[in-house]
């Protein structure tokens, strides 16, 4: 009877999910108004994964064959520390506990951010004011994948002849596109699991909502203004230089 009994916690032992070798952190230092991502491998599509982090509490989501994924942000204003994530299965089946170090941002919320190697557009993160402006828009709660499960944002302004274009970053959903008081014209992307990109400043807008646009679509003309680009995660936003590379051709982007 005991050696039947012993069998069964075995059998039951190893057939629960042991994840913790197979949990892959993008990077284990993060800039304070930046990002990680969390890869978890060999899983199955029937299981679910929580990542608990500073209070919060993140649904990992199927992003491949066996491997689940989700994005963790951390706001400009976090000071630097050491910080924990716990990863979790529905199973109850924990993993020691991970260590990420945050390092302070030299940027401050509202601080304009301009790249000198391209001045064709700024980056920032919104004030207060255009915050209450920004967050009257819809931001859901999305769900669905990232449309790729390894996010590489790019510039999202292109300069040809003279003519300075927005394209989006990413593949996503437009959520909104029209123009906003004291704004101009906005074209707001969701790209999945509550990731969003926003074109902001453009003279003229060429996509409209509900449009399910590739990476590279044209969302409308800059003009004269300088055009600005915001990104939020999970209800932060976040300093945009994190999310795209300037080419360091004169005047142009990649």
């Amino acid at each position: 009877m005991q050696r039947l009994w012993a069998s069964v916690v075995l059998v039951a032992l190893f057939s629960l999910p042991s994840y913790a070798s197979d949990v892959v952190f993008s990077k284990q230092e993060i800039v304070a108004g930046s990002f990680f991502r969390i890869t978890i491998n060999n899983s199955t599509i029937t299981e679910a994964f929580q990542i608990k982090f500073q209070d919060k509490t993140y649904r990992a989501f199927v992003s491949g064959d066996r491997t689940h994924t989700v994005l963790i942000p951390i706001p400009v204003t976090e000071k630097t520390h050491d910080a924990e994530v716990h990863v979790e299965s529905q199973f109850e089946v924990r993993a020691m506990p991970y260590r990420v170090h945050i390092v302070a941002a030299d940027l401050l919320p509202g601080d304009r951010v301009f790249e000198p190697e391209n001045k064709i557009f700024e980056t920032f993160i919104p004030t207060a004011g255009e915050k209450k402006i920004l967050e009257s828009l819809r931001f859901p709660e999305t769900t669905f994948p990232f449309f790729s499960p390894h996010p590489s944002f790019k510039s999202p302004f292109i300069k040809e002849i003279k003519i300075v274009t927005a394209v989006a970053v990413q593949p996503g959903v437009v959520r909104f596109a029209g123009t906003l008081p004291g704004l101009g014209g906005v074209v707001l992307l969701d790209h999945g699991q509550e990731l969003f990109s926003l074109y902001i400043g453009l003279s003229s807008v060429g996509a409209k909502e509900s449009d399910v646009v590739p990476t590279g679509f044209f969302l409308g003309f800059v003009g004269i203004r300088t055009a600005r680009f915001a990104v939020r995660l999970h209800g932060v936003w976040l300093d945009p230089r994190e999310f795209f590379e300037v080419s360091a051709e004169k005047g142009g982007a990649r």
